[in-house]
C-alpha cells in the first residue's frame, strides 16, 4: 500500500497561522483580559494623523527616535483605518496580523528543521497561550514582541539560505535583517548569528548579496536622523 503524500508545509502553516489569528481576534473581543498601554494608544493616534493625511510627520511622531516598528505601526494603521474605519478594536488587529506572521514562519522553520510534531506543538502553544504572553502579544507597542517576530522570520529565512544558497535568497535575508533592525535596535544580536550559521555556506557572491540587503537600514536611519533629528 503506498503511503499518503506529506501534506503541503505552506497550507499547514498557512492554516495554523490563521487558526492562530481566530484565536487572538476572540481574545481582543475581551477588553478586559487585553488592556490599552499609553505608548500603545500613541502609536494608535500617530497612525489616526497619518490617515489624515499628516505624511509629512511620518517620522517626527515616533513614540522613540529610531523606532521603526513604531512608524510601521502607523502605516499599517493607518491602512486599515481606511479600509475599516478607525476604532480601538481595528487597532488591536496589527498585532493579530503579526501573530500570524510569527505563527506561519515558526512553523515552516520547525517542519523544515524539527519535524512536522515540533510544529503541531508550536502551533498548539500559540493557540493556548498563558495569560501574558497572549497580553504582550497584543499590545502594539511596535518594537517589544515585534522584534521577537522579525527574529523568527530571519532564522527561518536563513534556514532556507542553508538550504540552498543563492544570490537571490541571500539579499532577501539582507532584507530582513535590515527590516528588524529598523523595527528596533534590540534585533542586532541577529547580525551575530550570521558567521556561526553561515560560515563557508555562502559564496562571495551570496556574502555580497546578504551585505548589500543588509545595508539598505542605513538608508533608513540617514532619513530618520535628518527628517527627524533622532539619534540612536
Amino acid at each position: 500500500m503506498s503511503e499518503s503524500p506529506a501534506p503541503d508545509p505552506s497550507k499547514v502553516a498557512i492554516a495554523i497561522a490563521l487558526a492562530v489569528m481566530g484565536a487572538q481576534i476572540l481574545a481582543v473581543l475581551q477588553p478586559h483580559a487585553i488592556p490599552f498601554d499609553q505608548e500603545e494608544l500613541y502609536n494608535a493616534a500617530h497612525a489616526r494623523l497619518v490617515q489624515l493625511g499628516h505624511m509629512d510627520y511620518l517620522l517626527d511622531l515616533q513614540y522613540r527616535g529610531h523606532c521603526g516598528g513604531c512608524t510601521q505601526h502607523a502605516l499599517l494603521g493607518a491602512g486599515l483605518f481606511t479600509l475599516m474605519g478607525h476604532s480601538l478594536f481595528v487597532w488591536k488587529l496589527i498585532p493579530v496580523l503579526w501573530m500570524g506572521l510569527f505563527a506561519y514562519a515558526g512553523v515552516r522553520f520547525l517542519s523544515a528543521h524539527c519535524g512536522q510534531i515540533a510544529s503541531a506543538v508550536f502551533g498548539m502553544l500559540l493557540l493556548f497561550p498563558p495569560p501574558a504572553f497572549l497580553e504582550l502579544s497584543l499590545t502594539a507597542w511596535g518594537n517589544h514582541f515585534e522584534s521577537g517576530v522579525a527574529a523568527i522570520v530571519v532564522l527561518w529565512l536563513i534556514g532556507r539560505v542553508i538550504q540552498h544558497a543563492t544570490a537571490a535568497r541571500s539579499f532577501i535575508l539582507g532584507l530582513s535583517l535590515a527590516w528588524a533592525l529598523w523595527i528596533g535596535f534590540s534585533s542586532a544580536f541577529l547580525i551575530l548569528a550570521l558567521p556561526v550559521l553561515l560560515w563557508r555556506r555562502l559564496s562571495p557572491r551570496s556574502w555580497a548579496s546578504l551585505v548589500a540587503g543588509l545595508s539598505t537600514v542605513i538608508g533608513i536611519w540617514g532619513l530618520q536622523h535628518y527628517q527627524a533629528l533622532s539619534s540612536p
